[in-house]
């Protein structure tokens, strides 16, 4: 069966039930990228570039928990202030939101006791001055 002649089109590739592979000569000119073993990764090979990222993001993440859990609200007002997205800026990932979440909690406490209000509140006007920035 050729995959031009296959009638599930052109978002499906027929798979070989027997080993649960994808048969590769019906990938080539569609624009799909390679198998993973002809791109050189072998098992084991590390890549460079995604490490580096993905260890700059965990040396952040710990930077920024060591800021909030440091108690220092100059220290936690600076995660806010860089965690923060305005309307139009890209989303945020899951543990990004997590850790500006647990700042503007631990800062909102903070400015609640000291202007004498409510939590929701201090949130209300943390998030009010921060679209101004």
């Amino acid at each position: 069966m050729e995959y031009a002649k296959s009638r599930r089109g052109p978002a499906s590739a027929p798979i070989n039930r027997g080993n649960a592979s994808c048969p590769t000569q019906y990938l080539v000119g569609r624009g799909d990228r390679p198998p993973l073993g002809q791109l050189a990764l072998r098992a084991g090979q590390r890549v460079p570039h995604l490490l580096v990222a993905a260890e700059q993001r965990h040396r952040c993440a710990q930077e920024y928990e060591a800021k909030i859990n440091s108690g220092d609200p100059l220290a936690i007002a600076e995660v806010v202030r860089d965690l923060h997205r305005n309307v139009g800026q890209p989303d945020q990932s899951f543990s990004e939101r997590q850790i500006y979440e647990s700042a503007m909690d631990r800062l909102a406490a903070e400015l609640a006791a000291l202007d004498q209000t409510d939590k929701m509140t201090a949130v209300t006007k943390l998030i009010e001055f921060l679209k101004t920035v």
